[in-house]
C-alpha cells in the first residue's frame, strides 16, 4: 500500500512520478538525518512541479531546483522553495537582438534558468552536518545510480562513479534496480549544449512506502496509475492528462528560454580577438558575442531553444578531457619491491624504461574500461616508452582508432643525477644534494641536471594552452606520468605547493577525467569527475606474470 502520510522513519523508498516514468529511491539505512531531510523536503512540495534541468552524459542528472509554475508555495525557509522559471532571480530583461526577432514581442514569457548560484537571492542550505554522516558511514560515489542532495537542495543522481564529487555532497540512497531501465533513459535523453533536455521532463508527483509494491515485479502501474497534485495540492488529476497539459502551446512557451543580457565593459583589443565566435545554423543558442558602443554583450540561453542563424561561443575545453598515469613499469616495480636491479635500472635512461608484464594487464584492463566511455577523438603520450606502450595497448582495446601523438611537454620531471635512486641512496651518495633537498622542499628543489615542480608546472600549463586552442569540444586521451599527472589536477584546482605535494600517490593507470561544465559560462569549465580511480583489481592479475602484484589497497 502506498501512504502519503507514512512517518518518515518508516519510510524506505521514494518514488518520484515524472512525465516519462517512474524513479524509485531507495533510502540507506546508515543516513537517518539525510533522509529525514530529504523526506521534509518532498512533503513541503519543495520538488513539486520542478524539471529535470541538467542531464551530463556518464556523469550526473541534477532535478528539482526549478518550478515550471509562475508561484510556488512559500516555507519559513527560501532555501526550501523551489525557484520558479518567471522569476527576478533566473529572467533580467528580454533582448532586441534583430537576429532573434522570430521568437516573438518584448512580451514573450519564453524563459531562462540562470543556474549561477553566486546571482540568485536564495539562502544555500548549510550541508557540512549532514555530510558528515556520509563521510561517517564511508559513502563514496563509487557507482552509477547514487542519489545525493546538492545546493539548493536540488536533486543530483550518478550515472557513473564520480569520486570528484566525494566529500561534497551527502548520499541517502540509491536508484532501485526497477529503475534502472529509466536511468538508461535519461542518460540517453538528447540535450542541447548546456546539457539540458530538449524535451522538458517534470517531476509532477512523489509518493512513499515502507514496502516496495509493485506489480509482476515492475514498475508498470506506477507508470501509468498515479495521481498528480494539482497547484494548490489538494485537486487530483490522472498522469495522462498532465502529459497532455505538458504539450499544451502556454506551458511549452513557458519552457522555453528567454535570453539573459549581461553588460560588461571591453576595451577595442578584446573585440578584436572575438576569434572564438562561429556562425552555426538550427543549433540550440549557447550564447553570444556582440561588440557594440565600446561594450559586450554576452547572452546565454538554458534550458533549450532552436534559433537558426545565430552566433555562438566556441567552448574554450574538450568537452572531455581524461589523463592516465603509464602502467606499472620495471623501475616501479623495483623500487616498491626493493629488489637488488634497483642500480642497474638508476643506469638506464629514463626514457627507455619498460613496461613489466603486470602493467601490460593494467593497461589492457584500463582500455577495455575506456572502451565502455564516450569515444575519444585524439591520444596525447609522453614520448617516453612506457607510456606510448601503454597508449598503445589502451587505443588497441577501445574498438575504434584514433590518431596517436607524442608531446614533449608530457614527459615525466627530469631527476638529473638523482634518478632512480631511493631516498637512503641519495643521502649516501649525495649528501649536499639531501641536505639543499630538505631545505628548500620537493616543489622547489631542482637537482643537477634536472627540473623542479615549477619547470614542469610550465609545460603542463603551455600544453593545456594548445589542447584549449586546437581541440575544443574533443574528446582527449592524454597518457603521462605522475608529476605531470598531479599538476593537471593542480592548474584546474588552483592548488599551492601544500596542496600539490599533499596529493595521493598515483596508481599506475589511475585515471583522472574531466566533463565540459558549460552551466556557469558559455566558454565552459572542466569538471572533475575522477581522481586517481582505478578499473581493475590486482588481485585479479594472472599469477604467471612477472611484476610487483601488491597494491596500495592492500598496504
Amino acid at each position: 500500500m502506498i501512504e502519503s502520510e507514512l512517518d518518515n522513519d518508516k519510510i524506505k523508498f521514494v518514488i518520484l512520478i515524472t512525465t516519462i516514468g517512474s524513479i524509485i529511491i531507495e533510502l540507506f539505512d546508515k543516513t537517518p538525518k539525510t533522509n529525514s531531510k530529504f523526506i521534509e523536503l518532498c512533503k513541503s512540495n519543495r520538488y513539486q512541479d520542478t524539471i529535470v534541468h541538467r542531464i551530463v552524459k556518464n556523469f550526473f542528472v541534477q532535478l528539482g531546483r526549478y518550478s515550471v509554475l509562475d508561484k510556488v508555495p512559500t516555507t519559513p525557509s527560501a532555501s526550501t522553495t523551489p525557484t520558479p522559471l518567471k522569476s527576478y532571480s533566473t529572467v533580467v530583461y528580454q533582448t532586441s537582438s534583430p537576429q532573434l526577432s522570430s521568437l516573438g514581442s518584448q512580451d514573450d514569457d519564453s524563459l531562462v534558468i540562470k543556474d549561477n548560484k553566486l546571482d540568485i537571492d536564495q539562502n544555500i542550505d548549510d550541508l557540512d552536518d549532514i555530510l558528515k554522516e556520509t563521510l561517517e558511514s564511508k559513502l563514496k560515489f563509487s557507482s552509477r545510480g547514487l542519489v545525493c542532495l546538492g545546493n539548493y537542495n536540488q536533486i543530483l543522481i550518478t550515472l557513473d562513479a564520480c569520486d570528484g564529487l566525494n566529500r561534497k555532497y551527502p548520499i541517502f540512497g540509491r536508484i532501485h534496480s526497477t529503475s534502472l531501465q529509466l536511468l538508461d533513459q535519461l542518460d540517453a535523453t538528447t540535450t542541447d549544449i548546456n546539457n539540458s533536455p530538449l524535451t522538458p521532463i517534470v517531476l509532477v508527483d512523489i509518493q512513499y512506502q515502507e514496502t516496495l509494491v509493485t506489480q509482476d515485479s515492475d514498475t508498470s502501474s506506477l507508470k501509468s496509475t498515479p495521481t498528480v497534485s494539482g497547484v494548490n495540492g489538494n485537486n487530483k488529476r490522472p498522469l495522462e492528462e498532465a502529459q497532455f497539459q505538458l504539450q499544451s502551446p502556454i506551458l511549452l512557451k513557458k519552457m522555453k528560454t528567454q535570453l539573459l543580457n549581461i553588460t560588461t565593459p571591453v576595451n577595442n583589443s578584446i573585440a578584436t580577438s572575438l576569434s572564438t565566435v562561429h556562425k552555426l545554423d538550427s543549433t540550440p543558442l549557447l550564447g553570444k558575442l556582440q561588440h557594440q558602443d565600446s561594450q559586450m554583450t554576452r547572452t546565454i540561453s538554458v534550458p533549450n531553444m532552436q534559433v537558426p542563424n545565430t552566433y555562438f561561443i566556441k567552448p574554450k575545453w574538450p568537452v572531455r578531457l581524461v589523463v592516465v598515469r603509464h602502467a606499472q613499469s620495471e623501475q616501479n616495480a623495483a623500487l616498491d619491491l626493493f629488489q637488488d636491479d634497483i642500480d642497474r635500472l638508476a643506469g638506464v635512461r629514463d626514457a627507455d624504461i619498460k613496461l613489466t608484464q603486470v602493467g601490460e594487464w593494467q593497461a589492457t584492463k584500463t582500455g577495455e574500461y575506456l572502451a565502455t566511455t564516450t569515444k575519444f577523438d585524439v591520444c596525447f603520450t609522453s614520448p617516453y616508452f612506457r607510456a606510448v606502450e601503454t597508449s598503445k595497448l589502451i587505443i588497441n582495446q577501445l574498438g575504434y582508432q584514433i590518431k596517436l601523438h607524442k608531446d614533449n611537454w608530457l614527459r615525466e620531471k627530469e631527476f638529473g643525477r638523482l634518478h632512480g635512486l631511493t631516498e637512503q641512496m641519495i643521502k649516501e651518495r649525495y649528501p649536499d644534494e639531501h641536505t639543499i633537498r630538505n631545505r628548500d622542499g620537493r616543489y622547489w628543489f631542482r637537482p643537477i641536471g634536472g627540473e623542479n615542480y615549477a619547470d614542469v608546472e610550465l609545460r603542463i600549463h603551455a600544453f593545456l594552452e594548445k589542447i584549449s586552442r586546437n581541440y575544443s569540444g574533443k574528446s582527449v586521451l592524454i597518457i603521462t606520468h605522475q608529476v605531470p599527472y598531479k599538476i593537471f589536477n593542480s592548474l584546474f584546482h588552483h592548488l599551492d605547493e601544500e596542496g600539490l605535494l599533499g596529493l595521493e600517490p598515483v596508481y599506475n593507470c589511475g585515471v583522472q577525467e574531466y566533463i565540459l561544465d558549460t552551466s556557469k559560462s558559455p566558454e565552459g569549465r572542466l569538471k572533475l569527475k575522477h581522481f586517481n580511480y582505478k578499473s581493475f583489481n590486482m588481485a585479479e592479475v594472472p599469477p604467471n606474470l612477472s611484476g610487483n602484484r601488491k597494491s596500495r589497497d592492500q598496504k
